[in-house]
Parts: structure tokens; C-alpha cells; sequence
């Protein structure tokens, strides 16, 4: 099998033998930083038994003409003489093949070619830590930096001006396998959905995770299920084009997802039955911001209302019970006991809350209604209820101060008798604005004022 990647420039002689001062770098379209890709691919294929054969068209000598370079690669080794040290590099078989020019003394009608063996300083285990598919990835990127595209058959068309490079194989190398799985190491489909602009998230048969960095592979774990494989712009890579953060990635994801208005994709990961397994990516490192936009809200309680219950990612679902206008079941609120005592209680809220008390006028005199809830306080306190309450299910106290909604919440197992001195905690911490120490002192003096 032969396979050709070709581009539209010519490369150059001294990228094919230094590594090092990218032209690319600063250029932030372009997928090559490092310039040492050539020399890691070169160096892998040639340790997988890969053919290599490198022709750049378009050169042109002030005296004698157009030519071509012709490149193949061989390896020597090369011996220190006051250690006895020795390594294998990797030699370049150099052809300048000329077209021929009848007004030069050197050449002929048919041309002529210059040949030298061109020593690299490239040891043949350059990357001994690379893996095959970083040959193909490398090779590839060029391509789609020099804007030129791959061919996959015995003979291409002659170029006037660009490069070449054409690998030979057949079905026994480690190479084989490469390309015939190149979409996991490229990607080159349009994404499932676009969730910043950042962030893409891509069709994922395999199942286990793959991250992309403009749509090469910097990072897989077969080991870790994955719902999606992701497409990312940012994450710093190491020498061999891999993540050195992908906690850091994870939390950054994450946080899209927190902020993304894209319906769809919400759609597809908030809904009744949603599920991770084990491990999973995203199952449970979300970002440490607590703002989660509009419609995740919206959509989760869309869900709920509809089916009575709502999943998705756990820190996400967390993120939607923690936030004040939340409404669904499982609503989480933090505890006046935050600025009381050293340690905080989170009260969640498992199911809707139902109106047990208003403090609206109720009959055309514009009176109140005694509530069952006012009329079992009125067996023992001398206390008017001028609050909304509601009676749900909690967990973590008997009552919470639900202040966005602006109203109490008392647990379904609320006793007056044993529970009331929690419910006035949160009655002053929700009807006052100052330290709730201070109104309930100022409370407790009015009692007992003379």
C-alpha cells in the first residue's frame, strides 16, 4: 500500500534535517509550534519498517534549471572515537534532479542528477516513547497547515510546484492499523454540537474518551468511558503533542457546559434517564463556578414537570439544586447556621413544596384565614405568621429560609412544640437584613421588656 500526503509549498531542505524555530509558531491557524515533527515521524516509520520517499517539485537554479529533490532515508552509525560511544542516525539519500537546460554546460536534454548522503543528527530512537499513530498525525498536520490533502493509490499526478511524501506499507505493519483507524487520531466530521466556541462535542462510537485540539488527538484513555469524544482550542501540550493537564481540561468543559445556551446539546445531556458509568469522564468534575445559564435551568424543570424527575452529570443536577430560583426537587439551601456557628448544614429540599400557610388576605374583608399551621403555634406562642410557608420534604433540617422565593419551608414531621425555636431562626433571618444574632436578641428583649 502506498500512501501520499501532498502539499502545494515545497519543503525545505533544512526543516528536513533541524529540529527546532518554527516558522508557524506565532501564527495562531497554524497547527505546527515545535518544528521537530518531521524528525519524529521520520524516526518512528523508519523504526516500523515504513517506507519513506520525499519528492519536492519546483526548484529552480539560476544556471542549470528546474529540478527536483528526490529524498529516501538510510541510517549509519556513527562512532565516537574518544568514548567508543556509538548511535544509530538516520541518514538522508539526497538527489537534485535536473530537467535539463541546453544553455548550461553541465546538463544534457535529458538532465542530470547531483547525489549525496546527507548525515542527520537525528538518532534512529528520536521519540522512542512515540506511539505509531504520532507519525500519521504529524504527517497530516503539515498537510492541513500547507493547505494540501492525501491520496491513497500506487501513483499520484506530478506536481509543478510542492512536496510529496509518500509512505509504503502492507497489512503486517503497525502502521496499517494506523491508517485504516485514522479518523480516531484526526478528526474531520462535523461536530454533534457546538457547545462554546471552544468547546465542540463529537460523534463517539468507541465510547471511551478522546480529547482533540483543533481536531488532532492530544489525548485517549480506553480505559475511561466517554459519552462524547471532545474537540478543544485550548490545553497546553507537551514535546509529544499530548495534554499535560487533563484535570485542568475536564474543569474547563465542564465550565461550557455551565455556561453553553445551546438547547440541543442540553437536551441531550438533562434528561429523565440520564446515566454515566463508572469513572466516567465529566461525571463528576464540574468547574468551581456556580453559575449555570438560563437554560439549563429552564429545560431541567421542563423535564421535571414532565416526568417527575431530572438527571444529568451529578455536579450539573447539583449545580441546578444549589441555584436560588431552583425548582425542582432536591433544591439545596445553605442554613443561617453559616454565620452562627463554625459548621454550615445544607438543607436539601426532595420534593415540591406545597403552600401550607399565606400571608395574603384570603376573604373579600380583607381578612386572614387562620391556617392549621397559625392555629397550632397559637396553642403555644403568642406569634403571627406573616409569611408565606410551605411543607415539603427536607433533609438536613426541620426548617430552611427559602429567600429567593421568599418564603419558609418547614419538613413534613414539623412539630410546633419541638421544632419552633428552628423556625424562628429562620423566620428573622429571612425577614431581616441584619445579623441574624442581632434580630433574634432584639426579639428575645421585646418579650421580655417591661
Amino acid at each position: 500500500m502506498r500512501v501520499h500526503f501532498i502539499t502545494p509549498t515545497r519543503i525545505s531542505l533544512i526543516n528536513l534535517t533541524t529540529i527546532g524555530d518554527s516558522e508557524k509558531r506565532e501564527d495562531e491557524t497554524k497547527i505546527g509550534k515545535f518544528s521537530s515533527g518531521q524528525a519524529y515521524a521520520t524516526a518512528l516509520l523508519l523504526r516500523d519498517n515504513v517506507g519513506i520517499e520525499v519528492y519536492v517539485y519546483g526548484g529552480e537554479d539560476e544556471l542549470d534549471g528546474k529540478f527536483t529533490e528526490a529524498i529516501t532515508y538510510s541510517t549509519t552509525e556513527r562512532i565516537c572515537q574518544s568514548t567508543n560511544k556509538s548511535k544509530e542516525v538516520i541518514v538522508l539519500n539526497y538527489e537534485k534532479q535536473f530537467h535539463g537546460n541546453c544553455n548550461s554546460i553541465h546538463t544534457f536534454r535529458e538532465g542530470w542528477t547531483e547525489s549525496q548522503e546527507i548525515e542527520t543528527a537525528f538518532a534512529l530512537q528520536l521519540g522512542y516513547n512515540w506511539e505509531t499513530w504520532m507519525a500519521y498525525r504529524e504527517l497530516m498536520s503539515n498537510v492541513l497547515d500547507e493547505g494540501g490533502y492525501v491520496l491513497e493509490q500506487e501513483s499520484y499526478p506530478e506536481l509543478e510546484t510542492g512536496t510529496v511524501i509518500t509512505l509504503s506499507f502492507d497489512e503486517s505493519n503497525a502502521f496499517y492499523d494506523v491508517w485504516k483507524n485514522k479518523h480516531l487520531y484526526m478528526n474531520f466530521e462535523a461536530p454533534l454540537f457546538k457547545v462554546s466556541d471552544s468547546v465542540e462535542a463529537l460523534k463517539n462510537d468507541e465510547g471511551w474518551l478522546r480529547i482533540y485540539k483543533q481536531n488532532i488527538l492530544v489525548f485517549e484513555d480506553v480505559n475511561r468511558p466517554s459519552k462524547f469524544a471532545w474537540n478543544i482550542k485550548f490545553g497546553e501540550i507537551d514535546e509529544r503533542r499530548i495534554l499535560n493537564n487533563v484535570y485542568g481540561v475536564e474543569q474547563s468543559i465542564a465550565s461550557a457546559i455551565q455556561n453553553t445556551n445551546n438547547e440541543d446539546f442540553l437536551r441531550e445531556i438533562i434528561t429523565k434517564d440520564f446515566s454515566t458509568k463508572e469513572n466516567e469522564f465529566l461525571s463528576s468534575n464540574g468547574s468551581y463556578s456556580s453559575y449555570i445559564s438560563d437554560e439549563i435551568k429552564n429545560i431541567a424543570l421542563e423535564v421535571y414537570k414532565k416526568h417527575g424527575d431530572v438527571k444529568s452529570y451529578s455536579w450539573l443536577i447539583d449545580k441546578i439544586k444549589k441555584q436560588k430560583d431552583c425548582k425542582i426537587a432536591g433544591k439545596r439551601i445553605t442554613t443561617v447556621e453559616d454565620s452562627l456557628w463554625s459548621y454550615s448544614r445544607e438543607v436539601v429540599i426532595e420534593s415540591s413544596p406545597v403552600i401550607t400557610h399565606t400571608k395574603s388576605p384570603l376573604s373579600p374583608n380583607e381578612c386572614f384565614e387562620i391556617s392549621p399551621l397559625q392555629k397550632e403555634i397559637n396553642k403555644y406562642y403568642n406569634f403571627d405568621l406573616d409569611v408565606e410557608v410551605k411543607i415539603a420534604k427536607l433533609k438536613g433540617s426541620k426548617v430552611v429560609a427559602d429567600k429567593y422565593e421568599k418564603c419558609l419551608i418547614i419538613d413534613e414531621s414539623f412539630e410546633v412544640e419541638k421544632d419552633f425555636h428552628i423556625f424562628v431562626v429562620e423566620y428573622l433571618d429571612m425577614k431581616h437584613n441584619e445579623n441574624v444574632i442581632e434580630s433574634l436578641s432584639k426579639y428575645i428583649c421585646n418579650l421580655i421588656k417591661k
